[in-house]
C-alpha cells in the first residue's frame, strides 16, 4: 500500500532542515510531547562534510491498536527508524524496523519540503506499508496507514507551534 501526505509548514524548507529537523531538543519534544510517544532515543548519527546525514532513532509509540494488531505486536512495542538525509534532493528517507515481525512488516517513507507562496512550505511525504502476514496483513496495513497519517498531522501542528515559539 502506498499513499501520500501534504501539510503546510510556517517556515521555509531551509529553516526546517537547518534549524529544526536534526535539533535534539526539537526531536525530543516532537516525539514525547507532540506525538505522545513513551520514549525516543538517538542510537546513532553520522554527518558527512557534504551535509548528508544518517541516523537511527529508537522509538516507543503509544498507540491504540486493533485486536489483531495488538495480538501480533503485544501491548507495547518499539521500532528503529533508519533514516538518511540527501542534501542534494533535500529529502529524508526512512525505513521503520519494528521490534517484532520485522521480516514481515515493511514500512518506508520519504519526506521533502517545497516552498509555499506565503514564505512557508508544504511538507510532502510518500509512504509505503507492506505486510505479509496471512489473514491480518490488510488490517495491519490499514492500521499503519491511519497511524502514519495521524502522526504526520500531529507533527505538522506541533512543528508549527514550536516554530512560533522558537523560530524567527
Amino acid at each position: 500500500m502506498r499513499f501520500e501526505l501534504a501539510h503546510h509548514y510556517a517556515m521555509s524548507p531551509d529553516a526546517f532542515w537547518e534549524r529544526l529537523f536534526f535539533d535534539p531538543a526539537f526531536n525530543d519534544a516532537l516525539y514525547l510531547e507532540g506525538l505522545g510517544f513513551d520514549a525516543v532515543s538517538l542510537d546513532r548519527e553520522d554527518v558527512q562534510p557534504d551535509g548528508a546525514r544518517t541516523r537511527v532513532l529508537r522509538v516507543t509509540p503509544r498507540l491504540a491498536m486493533p485486536g489483531p494488531v495488538r495480538k501480533l505486536l503485544g501491548d507495547r512495542f518499539s521500532y528503529h527508524e533508519h533514516g538518511a538525509f540527501d542534501p542534494v534532493r533535500r529529502a529524508f528517507t526512512a525505513r521503520i524496523v519494528l521490534s517484532r515481525l520485522a521480516d514481515r512488516i515493511h514500512i518506508e517513507h520519504t519526506m521533502w519540503l517545497e516552498p509555499a507562496p506565503d514564505g512557508g512550505s508544504t511538507r510532502k511525504a510518500s509512504a509505503t506499508v507492506d505486510v505479509t502476514i496471512f489473514g491480518v496483513g490488510r488490517i495491519f496495513e490499514m492500521f499503519a496507514e491511519k497511524s502514519i497519517r495521524e502522526s504526520y498531522e500531529k507533527a505538522a501542528r506541533f512543528t508549527n507551534q514550536w516554530w512560533a515559539r522558537h523560530g524567527d
